[in-house]
C-alpha cells in the first residue's frame, strides 16, 4: 500500500536556505510517494490502517543477526530495517530478505550498524549509521547513491531517523545541528542555528523543524525558512528529552526523561502550541507512594484525544491532549520503552515491553486485546528500542535477538 508522505506539507513556494557562503533558493520538491517512522513527518505515531484487533498468530520470523535496535518501516510490499549488522530489506509477505547492505564499524562501540529507522522517499530510503555516515540507498536494489558525513559531526551521527521534504534530507545528529543535505547529490546546503545534540528524530512542519535535546536545552524549534532558532524558552521543562516530538493541530508533544543531571526529578509530559505559545506540562510519577523515579525514554504517541507514553516502570499511560489529564493505564512485566502505533480504522494501540512481549489494547479503553511473546525478557534495557509497524492486517516489530517478527 502506497502511502504520501508529505500529506501535512504542501508549500508550493520556493525555500530559503542557509548556508555557510550565502543564503540560496532551492525549489521545493514534494515527496509523492514514500514512508516514515512514526507514519509521518508529523510524528504522531498513527497509521490509517486496518491492524489486528483478533490474533492469529506469527506470520514469519527472520533472523538478520545482532540485535534490532533500529524500528522497522513498510513500504510497498517491503519491511526496512537496520541491526548492529547493515540495514535489511525484508519481503513482507514471506520475510525473506530482498537484499542488504554491510555497515563498516565506527568509532563509538555502543552504536555500531544501523540504529536509525529509515525514512523513504521516491525510491530512496534515508538512514543515519554507527559510521558516521547518512546514507541515500536504492530502495529496490540496495546499491548506495550516496553517503556523507555532515560537516564538523566527528563522525557521531549514529542513531537519528532523518526525514525527507522540500528537496533536502534533514538530520540531526553529533555535529549539533539539524543538517540538511539534497537528495540528489547528498550535498549539505542547509544549516539551522542550533547547537544542541540530539537522541532521536526530526519533526517536519509546514515552517518548523522540532528536535528534542538530552543535554538540558529542551526543546529546539527552528524556522525552516530563515534557519533561526525559535526563543529558547520553549517548552523549557523538557531539559533532558530522549524522544523525538509529536506534532499534532500545531501542538507539540513530548516527554522528558528524568533521572539525569545534578537535580533528578520525576519525568513529565508537555504540550507546548507553536501559535499562541499556551504551555501545559505535567509530572509522570508512576511510584510516588515509593519515592521512586522511572525514566521515560518513549515517544509520544498522539490519536483520538489522548496522548500515548511508555515509561521505565512498565507502564503505558495515557493522558487526554489538551490538558494532559491522566486517562487509564496499564501495566506489563517490564520497561516500556517502544514508543506506541495505533491502527486509526479498528482504533488499537500497539507496543512492546523489557518483558519480552508485543501488546494489543483497546486504544480508548486500555482493554487487552492480545499479547505475543516475541523475545525473551531484557534484564537490561537498551537505550533505543525498536517499535512496532503496523500495516493492512499484520504488525511488524524488531527484537534485542536480532529478528524481525511479523504477526498478523
Amino acid at each position: 500500500m502506497k502511502k504520501l508522505l508529505l500529506t501535512s506539507i504542501l508549500l508550493t513556494s520556493a525555500l530559503c536556505a542557509y548556508t555557510e557562503d550565502s543564503s540560496t533558493i532551492l525549489e521545493s520538491k514534494q515527496v509523492t510517494q514514500g514512508a516514515i517512522w512514526r507514519y509521518g513527518l508529523d510524528r504522531a505515531g498513527v497509521n490509517n490502517t486496518k491492524g489486528v484487533p483478533v490474533k492469529n498468530g506469527e506470520k514469519w520470523r527472520t533472523k538478520i543477526g545482532g540485535q534490532v535496535l533500529s524500528s522497522p518501516v513498510f513500504f510497498d510490499g517491503i519491511i526496512y530495517t537496520g541491526s548492529d549488522k547493515g540495514f535489511f530489506a525484508l519481503d513482507a509477505e514471506s520475510g525473506k530478505e530482498v537484499w542488504s547492505l554491510g555497515i563498516k564499524e565506527g568509532r563509538d562501540k555502543e552504536y555500531q550498524g544501523v540504529v536509525s529507522s529509515a525514512c523513504i522517499a521516491d525510491g530512496f530510503v534515508y538512514f543515519t549509521a554507527g559510521d558516521g555516515q547518512l546514507y541515500s540507498v536504492d530502495m529496490k536494489t540496495g546499491k548506495v547513491k550516496w553517503s556523507v558525513s555532515p560537516k564538523k559531526s566527528q563522525n557521531k551521527i549514529v542513531a537519528f531517523s532523518p526525514a525527507v521534504a522540500y528537496g533536502l534530507v534533514f538530520s540531526k545528529g553529533g555535529n549539533r545541528e539539524i543538517s540538511g543535505f539534497d537528495v540528489e547529490t547528498g550535498k549539505e546546503v542547509w544549516h539551522g542555528r542550533d547547537r544542541s545534540p540530539a537522541t532521536a528524530g526530526v519533526t517536519v512542519t509546514k515552517d518548523f523543524l522540532i528536535g528534542f535535546s538530552p543535554a538540558g536545552v529542551g526543546c529546539r524549534v527552528v524556522n525552516i525558512n530563515s534557519a533561526i532558532q525559535l526563543p529558547k524558552n520553549f517548552m523549557p521543562s523538557l531539559a533532558y528529552s530522549c524522544s523525538t516530538p509529536a506534532v499534532v493541530n500545531n501542538s507539540v508533544y513530548g516527554t522528558c526523561a528524568a533521572l539525569i543531571g545534578t537535580a533528578p526529578r520525576y519525568p513529565v509530559v508537555a504540550l507546548a502550541s507553536l501559535e499562541s505559545n499556551v504551555y501545559v506540562t505535567k509530572s509522570i510519577e508512576p511510584h510516588k507512594e515509593k519515592k521512586e523515579m522511572k525514566a521515560v525514554f518513549s515517544s509520544t504517541t498522539v490519536w483520538g484525544g489522548s496522548v500515548f507514553i511508555g515509561c521505565d516502570s512498565g507502564h503505558l499511560y495515557v493522558y487526554d491532549d489538551k490538558q494532559l489529564d491522566p486517562l487509564w493505564n496499564f501495566k506489563t512485566g517490564g520497561p516500556v520503552r517502544s514508543s506506541a502505533s495505533i491502527s486509526s480504522q479498528d482504533g488499537i494501540v500497539y507496543f512492546s515491553s523489557y518483558d519480552g512481549k508485543l501488546y494489543a489494547l483497546n486504544a480508548k479503553t486500555g482493554e487487552q486485546q492480545w499479547d505475543h511473546t516475541i523475545s525473551s525478557p531484557t534484564k537490561v534495557p537498551s537505550y533505543i528500542n525498536s517499535c512496532p509497524w503496523v500495516e493492512d492486517g499484520s504488525v511488524y516489530i524488531g527484537t534485542i535477538d536480532g529478528e524481525i517478527v511479523a504477526i498478523h
